[in-house]
């Protein structure tokens, strides 16, 4: 079911679905609300970054995800009280560094095993990792 609001033209729908049909919005006016959206939330945004920055750990990782019948990698760095989410139409540590996140990044960054993370912060792959890891982090 979530396939069919996976785009603008999906979210309208979605709207008038969960309305039935009480409230229609058109794509122009969802356009015009997430640009409005999205400047009030950048200061909130900046804070998240911020607080990630300042961290003494991140667990980054990635998936793909469809927006408009175009594949992206969705790029996720959290912590335990901080999550700030990117899009990117590749995965690469090209995509990393121009997102600009983790070349500000010097702690320590959990992932799996893969190579992408290699030139930010200090890697620690979460294969080797004890449990007692994630109770003192």
């Amino acid at each position: 079911m979530n396939h069919l609001y996976n785009s603008t033209d999906g979210a309208t729908k979605f709207i008038e679905d969960i309305t039935n049909g009480r409230m229609t919005i058109s794509k122009g006016t969802l356009v015009l609300w997430a640009k409005e959206i999205s400047e009030k939330l950048t200061p909130e945004i900046n804070h998240i970054e911020n607080k990630l920055l300042d961290s003494y750990y991140i667990n980054h990782n990635e998936s793909q995800i469809k927006m408009d019948s175009e594949r992206y990698n969705l790029l996720c760095a959290c912590n335990k009280t901080h999550k700030r989410l990117w899009t990117h139409k590749h995965k690469s540590k090209e995509a990393l560094k121009e997102i600009g996140f983790l070349p500000n990044f010097h702690d320590v960054i959990v992932k799996d095993g893969i190579e992408l993370y290699n030139d930010f912060g200090l890697y620690l792959s979460h294969t080797y990792i004890t449990p007692s890891y994630y109770e003192i982090a």
